[in-house]
């Protein structure tokens, strides 16, 4: 899955931050919110072709679609958040 078959296939979180100029505990936090898929073990493989994938996403802008839904979605947030709990009438 790379261009070079030199390279392996997997890297560690310390290979990953360095190729993505982030810290190793950043590489860790994206991994737990599931942004970069893994292979759990000691050391936590991470498969490059993700990686790159990864890098490619963070790099490219939103579309003006995605920003709506966005916007949209985080209006629905606000708006659950701040709706009065319905209360029974007592009679």
């Amino acid at each position: 899955m790379s261009d070079a078959p030199d390279e392996p296939r997997f890297m560690t979180d310390a290979e990953v931050a360095a190729f993505l100029g982030k810290s190793v505990s950043m590489v860790a936090q994206l991994r737990c919110e599931g942004k970069i898929p893994y292979l759990p073990g000691k050391p936590n493989l991470i498969e490059r072709c993700d990686v790159v994938a990864f890098k490619l996403l963070e790099e490219s802008p939103p579309s003006a679609a995605q920003m709506r839904a966005h916007a949209r979605e985080w209006v629905r947030k606000q708006q659950l958040k701040h709706r009065a709990p319905r209360r029974g009438r007592s009679g």
